[in-house]
């Protein structure tokens, strides 16, 4: 019988610091661009850097 590969299991302090890293980051960008002096379509465009960021991380994690 060939043995069975080993599954790599996610414990719940690895989910739990995942999520709170990328929350904190996300709040921090969030923040650091909300306070950027400058025109508002220099922060428009850094919105949509941020977003296409985020939804492209989501799609690698899936």
């Amino acid at each position: 019988m060939s043995p069975t590969p080993p599954q790599a299991r996610t414990t719940t302090v690895f989910f739990v610091q995942a999520a709170l890293s990328f929350a904190v980051s996300l709040c921090a960008v969030t923040y650091a661009i909300a306070r950027l002096p400058g025109d508002s379509w220099m922060r428009a465009f850094l919105w949509l850097g941020l977003l296409y960021t985020v939804t492209s991380a989501f799609t690698l994690a899936k």
